[in-house]
């Protein structure tokens, strides 16, 4: 663990890609939220937050940063180099390194256009992994409730 003081030895990474929009398989249409706007899909989900209890998240996050907890390997973030527990720095600009639970859900929800810096430590970047995979081994990389019965919050960006 670096001391006061010492460089963190970790690497920024940028993001950048666009949402597109959920449609209803049974009609084929866009789905609508409850104000009628259509819901536009990331495929990812986030957890953490300046409110959430680290101690009780179930990947053991050393902070309370914001970060990437499943990746679907069929949505848009899949198709970029964000990762499972990378935290997120910033996104479209805005700080999310003191951000709560709930403000960084509706900020990622909003916007069409992500641009997210997000963070990694250097050494699991030389190693090739499955960008989608998932903690307790599920390939999918997002948790069944039963996977994960604890009170820290998981976004649901779906």
């Amino acid at each position: 663990m670096p001391q006061i003081g010492e460089p963190f030895d970790c690497l920024s990474i940028p993001i950048h890609f666009e949402k597109v929009e959920l449609n209803d398989p049974s009609t084929g249409k866009a789905k609508l939220d409850e104000n009628g706007e259509v819901i536009y899909y990331c495929g990812f989900s986030i957890g953490g937050g300046i409110d959430q209890d680290h101690k009780l998240s179930p990947q053991k996050y050393p902070d309370n940063g914001i970060y990437v907890t499943t990746i679907k390997p069929d949505g848009p973030a899949a198709r970029t180099d964000l990762r499972v527990n990378d935290k997120i720095l910033q996104v479209n600009g805005r700080d999310f390194t003191l951000m709560t639970h709930k403000k960084a859900v509706e900020y990622i929800k909003k916007a069409k256009k992500l641009d997210i810096k997000c963070c990694r430590p250097k050494q699991q970047c030389c190693i090739p992994v499955d960008p989608c995979a998932g903690a307790y081994g599920n390939p999918y990389g997002y948790p069944s409730q039963s996977q994960y019965p604890s009170p820290y919050g998981y976004g649901g960006l779906y």
